[in-house]
């Protein structure tokens, strides 16, 4: 309809009446104008995606001050060390889930700890979390492919040696 029906019988009041409509429609916010409507839906859809990634950073940062506390920490006994282990192993857990990675945390299977897995793109990956001062030999990685083989049919394994943070991958196939 463009306009007063044309049997209306003051058809300049019925126009005067729609625009009037119209200007309050608008003004109370019942009537909205379409780009502008998806100019403030693109708007606020930034906004949760500035205030998500700032979450993250935040998240991420605390996660970092928990890995510095535990580096800092000097153990003094064996259930001082383990203590610190199953610290890294929360973390590692929380890292996981922070970069929306489907995470199991430590598990037992036949008596033998999985220090946890994660799935990513339909495999499943065991992860070994040991906290070491020195990287890990070719006996230790050779030893964790061992341990890989017997228990996973994913086709990557990866170890991680902290607090240097390097990281060395064995490719099975």
């Amino acid at each position: 309809m463009t306009g007063p029906d044309r049997h209306a019988p003051d058809q300049q009041a019925g126009k005067a009446a729609l625009a009037e409509l119209k200007r309050e429609a608008t003004a109370g916010q019942v009537l909205v104008d379409p780009e502008q409507a998806a100019a403030d839906a693109r708007r606020a859809r930034a906004q949760r995606k500035a205030a998500a990634a700032k979450d993250r950073r935040a998240r991420l940062g605390e996660l970092q001050e928990r890995f510095l506390a535990m580096h800092r920490l000097v153990p003094q006994t064996v259930a001082d060390r383990q203590r610190r282990g199953y610290e890294f192993e929360r973390l590692l857990a929380d890292l996981f889930r922070l970069h929306d990675l489907e995470y199991r945390p430590a598990y037992k299977i036949s008596g033998e700890q999985i220090d946890g897995s994660f799935h990513f793109r339909r495999f499943t990956y065991l992860v070994e979390a040991k906290w070491r001062v020195t990287a890990p030999t070719s006996g230790d990685i050779l030893s964790f492919k061992a341990k890989v083989d017997g228990k996973s049919t994913a086709p990557a394994a990866s170890t991680s040696r902290w607090p240097a943070m390097t990281t060395r991958v064995l490719i099975t196939s």
